[in-house]
C-alpha cells in the first residue's frame, strides 16, 4: 500500500527529526580541544629549568597549570638574554623571568609564580664582610645573566665601583671561577647555589668552604604573556594549583 504524504506533513516530520538530533547533539559531551602555547625557558637554572634534562620545577608547574586550562606548552630552553629578546619580539606566546621594561605596555605579567632568594657567596678563606649591597663595591664580581636587570639601582651602582664584573648564562661556570680565585663574590639563586654546590662537592671538598651573605631583598617571578586572555586564564588556573599540595612538592630541592 503506497502512503502519500502532504507537503505540509513532510515539512513537519522534517523539523521534528532535525529538533530531535540536535537535542541529541547536545546532550553528549562535547570534546575539548587542547591549544597548543609555545613558551621560553631559561636554560641553565637548575633545579627550576635544565635544557640539559628538559625538565625542572618551572615546566613541571606550568604543566599542571596549562592543563587546567586545556593548553598544550611547547618548551624552549635559551640563555636568559635570548629567552627575553625572542619573547619580545613574538616568537613565543609565553616566557619565565622576563624583567619588567620601562615600557611594559604589550607585556602581560601573571601573578608572582614564586620568590628568587638571591645571595652573595665568597670563599670563607678570603674573611670579607659583606652587609649590604654596597659592600660589593672593589670586588671582582660574576653573577648570573640579566643581574642587572632584577637586583636593583644599589646592585647597578656597587658593580661601576667593583674591579671586574661579568655575568653567566651556565651558573656553574661561576662557582668554579670562585673556587679558582678568579672572583671575589658570586651573585646567585639559593637553590641554583645548592644545586652546583651539591654537583661539584665530590667527598665533601667543598664543604665548609663558602660564606654566604643573604643581602638581597627576595625578587619576584612571574610569567609574560602577549595576550591578556591567556594571562587571565593562567592567573586562575594558577590559583588552584597553589592551593594544592602540588605546588609545595614542587618547590622542594631535588623533587623536579
Amino acid at each position: 500500500m503506497t502512503i502519500f504524504l502532504s507537503r505540509n506533513t513532510f515539512c513537519f516530520i522534517l523539523l521534528c527529526t532535525l529538533h530531535s538530533l540536535t537535542i541529541a547533539s547536545e546532550a553528549k559531551p562535547k570534546a575539548i580541544i587542547s591549544s597548543i602555547v609555545s613558551v621560553a625557558l631559561p636554560s641553565s637554572i637548575p633545579p627550576y629549568a635544565l635544557k640539559s634534562e628538559q625538565t625542572g620545577i618551572i615546566p613541571k608547574l606550568l604543566n599542571h597549570v596549562f592543563k587546567k586550562m586545556h593548553y598544550t606548552p611547547r618548551y624552549t630552553y635559551l640563555p636568559n638574554k635570548r629567552v627575553v629578546k625572542a619573547f619580545t619580539l613574538n616568537q613565543y606566546d609565553s616566557a619565565f623571568s622576563v624583567p619588567h621594561p620601562e615600557d611594559a605596555s604589550r607585556i602581560y605579567y601573571s601573578h608572582k609564580i614564586f620568590d628568587f632568594n638571591n645571595i652573595a657567596v665568597t670563599l670563607k678563606s678570603d674573611n670579607f664582610k659583606i652587609a649590604s649591597i654596597g659592600d660589593l663595591a672593589g670586588k671582582r664580581i660574576a653573577a648570573f645573566q640579566n643581574a642587572t636587570q632584577f637586583l636593583g639601582y644599589e646592585f647597578n651602582q656597587a658593580i661601576k665601583k667593583s674591579t671586574f664584573y661579568t655575568e653567566f648564562n651556565d651558573q656553574q661556570e661561576q662557582l668554579k671561577l670562585l673556587i679558582k680565585k678568579r672572583a671575589d663574590v658570586i651573585v646567585l639563586e639559593r637553590r641554583i647555589f645548592e644545586y652546583y654546590f651539591k654537583k661539584l662537592n665530590v667527598g665533601n671538598v667543598l664543604e665548609g668552604k663558602f660564606d654566604i651573605h643573604p643581602i638581597f631583598p627576595s625578587s619576584p617571578r612571574y610569567m609574560a604573556f602577549h595576550s591578556t586572555k591567556v594571562r587571565s586564564e593562567f592567573n586562575l588556573a594558577f590559583s588552584e594549583v597553589k592551593q594544592s599540595e602540588v605546588y609545595q612538592k614542587l618547590l622542594k630541592v631535588g623533587e623536579f
